[in-house]
């Protein structure tokens, strides 16, 4: 399966569930594709939604984005909530 169908598919996903796990694996492939702000929205939806199985991993990817986009005071409070998580 092409990134682009992938991408489509957990963008699909996401939409219909109520959790934010989708989301969250929707995240991870954006950042695999280097798409930060797509990550970043789909990050912050993600924990918003809840019900995570991993909040903290979620906090890790946020903290990934922020880096990645220059904020690193960003990227400090989202490693900050994650230790809230654990």
């Amino acid at each position: 399966m092409s990134i682009k169908k992938l991408q489509s598919y957990l963008s699909a996903a996401a939409r219909l569930n109520t959790s934010g796990n989708a989301d969250i694996d929707h995240a991870r492939l954006l950042l695999k594709s280097e798409q930060w702000g797509l990550a970043l929205q789909s990050i912050q939806t993600g924990l918003n939604k809840g019900q995570l199985e991993q909040p903290g991993e979620a906090y890790e990817l946020l903290a990934e984005v922020y880096r990645k986009l220059g904020k690193a005071h960003l990227a400090q409070q989202a490693l900050s909530d994650r230790a809230l998580c654990l």
